[in-house]
């Protein structure tokens, strides 16, 4: 019992830990119609996905490695 309560007051606490703020930008219609048109001939990636979506999650990797890699040859 007392292994459980020990449990349960770590979990309590961490889930009391404030998540950091995000910066996210929304965009609309106009916004997205006027990125596609200003992107210099470059290839844009959209991305929809969501933390709770497991197949998500287990791709981020693979677009991280993406990332890095368009940087590097100013994809």
């Amino acid at each position: 019992m007392s292994r459980w309560l020990s449990f349960l007051s770590v979990y309590l606490i961490l889930v009391n830990i404030p998540a950091l703020s995000q910066n996210v930008k929304t965009i609309d219609e106009k916004g997205l119609s006027n990125l596609l048109k200003n992107r210099d001939g470059k290839v844009l990636f959209i991305n929809f996905w969501a933390t709770r979506c497991v197949p998500c999650r287990e791709e981020f990797p693979d677009i991280v490695k993406l990332a890095k890699t368009s940087q590097r040859l100013s994809l």
